[in-house]
């Protein structure tokens, strides 16, 4: 019968505390980091609907636009008859340069909301990053300080360096 045997049968104090301390830095992350970002990221995520919404507005302003166009062009080929084919000339200039300015001012919006998502989400997550990687560190050099040697730090340090080296080559 095959038991299986645990990585350390050593349960010392030490073994104990690295354990209790992840614990504590995953709870302090838990309770204290994640409902700010969360809550800063729910905000972004407002005023990126909001500036999605504007976008769709302005699409609509200028659907509208261009309806009210078609309606000046309806009236103006009823009043002159005499001028139909230059009034149908210019109501299609017109059209066009409404559809144009629409197209692209909705494009313009909408680019600039996908680019202030990204920029905005980019320095989210870099900030997420550089905080948890901060608090990390800050936690694990107290763990590795208070259970590590002066000889066994030196030896765990150059094997960091080695590993860095190694990693960079």
């Amino acid at each position: 019968m095959l038991v299986p045997v645990l990585a350390t049968s050593d349960w010392s104090e030490a073994y104990v505390l690295e354990w209790v301390g992840l614990v504590l830095v995953a709870l302090v992350f838990w309770r204290y980091l994640r409902p700010p970002l969360r809550k800063a990221m729910d905000a972004q995520a407002d005023r990126i609907r909001a500036a999605l919404d504007a976008g769709k507005e302005a699409a609509h302003d200028a659907d509208k636009l261009v309806e009210r166009e078609r309606a000046a062009l309806g009236a103006a080929e009823h009043e002159a008859a005499t001028l139909a084919e230059q009034s149908t000339h210019a109501a299609e200039r017109l059209r066009e340069d409404g559809r144009r300015r629409a197209d692209e001012e909705y494009a313009r919006v909408v680019g600039r909301a996908e680019a202030e998502i990204a920029l905005e989400r980019a320095r989210i997550e870099a900030e997420i990053e550089r905080e948890l990687s901060e608090l990390v560190l800050r936690y694990a050099g107290r763990i590795v300080e208070a259970e590590l040697d002066d000889a066994a730090q030196h030896r765990l340090f150059a094997e960091v360096i080695d590993a860095a080296e190694a990693e960079a080559s």
